[in-house]
């Protein structure tokens, strides 16, 4: 068997920490919003914030692409993740609802479009640095750490917004600038760029006729926002139950999360064995989520949730 390189290995690490923080956060800033603005409306707006770089995702991928070096990008947008995670920390601190509420939906932005940025350099770099016989097996670890570190997140999520909100705020600012050292360790990461177009413009251009040209992937991106928009309307409505309606602590939407993650797991394991259209299974499933959020709304206990919430996941991942 070859051994892997000193290079992935370093990017396998870097998205294993790098994944700790963003799903960690992404939990973190629904509890943050709605407990600064009151409102679910406003929380749910920093979802959507974190979400609308997904537009523009084809365009960083055309732009990446266009790098001889991608090192710079990704430790410079490293650093601009880390920075405004600290603004809000410094805002949090000023204790103004306006400045709070801005500088929430600026850093869920700008959490959304660094977590691109850096998804589209660590597969570029993953075609780079792995041969064509470790690529399977090498994408397959990837997957698994990132699938990891993604429960890691969500279960520290509810631990740090206990022990306080500049608390959790400064851990994950600390954990992604943990992140950029593995970026900053690796080498040669150039790439031949002589034999392509180098002007950004016609890189960004190509990326917009993508969109725009194709059918199916401006299906795609459709579907990929309506998913989004449901798992931030979801992570919306469970803040709420557990913040508001059962007045407990941010551990319980942790676990809440964590169940839907395992019944996510348990549905993509039962999908990948299933026939048939995957149309049949979306559908199927949309209305048993909704009577399952509606009987969570109505339910007077927060036991039974975890059962529905791990249903919730299985249907998830039957989709």
């Amino acid at each position: 068997r070859i051994p892997f390189s000193r290079n992935f290995k370093l990017i396998v690490l870097n998205s294993g920490i790098s994944r700790t923080g963003t799903s960690g956060f992404q939990l973190a800033i629904l509890w943050i919003a709605l407990f600064i603005t009151k409102s679910p409306i406003l929380a749910g707006l920093a979802d959507g914030m974190s979400a609308l770089p997904l537009l523009m995702s084809f365009l960083f991928g055309a732009l990446v692409d266009k790098l001889p070096s991608k090192k710079a990008l990704a430790i410079f947008i490293s650093v601009v993740r880390v920075l405004s995670i600290f603004a809000l920390f410094l805002s949090v601190a000023y204790s103004n609802i306006i400045i709070e509420t801005l500088s929430i939906y600026f850093v869920a932005f700008v959490i959304g479009m660094s977590t691109d940025i850096l998804n589209s350099v660590r597969s570029t770099w993953g075609k780079q640095f792995l041969g064509e016989a470790q690529y399977q097996s090498g994408t397959s670890i990837a997957q698994s750490v990132s699938a990891i570190a993604e429960g890691v997140g969500y279960g520290i999520s509810g631990v740090l917004i206990l022990l306080g909100i500049q608390y959790a705020v400064y851990s994950f600012s600390l954990i992604f600038a943990v992140s950029i050292i593995p970026l900053a360790i690796i080498r040669n990461d150039k790439t031949d760029v002589t034999s392509r177009e180098k002007n950004l413009q016609s890189a960004m251009m190509m990326g917009l006729k993508a969109i725009f040209g194709d059918s199916r992937l401006r299906a795609l991106i459709i579907i990929v926002l309506a998913i989004n928009l449901a798992m931030g309307t979801f992570g919306i409505f469970v803040v709420y139950l557990v913040e508001d309606h059962f007045h407990l602590s941010a551990i319980y939407y942790t676990t809440l999360a964590l169940s839907v993650v395992l019944g996510t797991f348990i549905g993509a394991v039962i999908g990948s064995k299933a026939r048939g259209k995957i149309g049949h299974y979306s559908i199927g499933s949309i209305f048993p989520i909704a009577l399952m959020l509606v009987a969570m709304g109505n339910i007077n206990s927060i036991i039974p949730d975890y059962a529905i919430t791990l249903a919730i996941g299985v249907l998830i991942g039957l989709i």
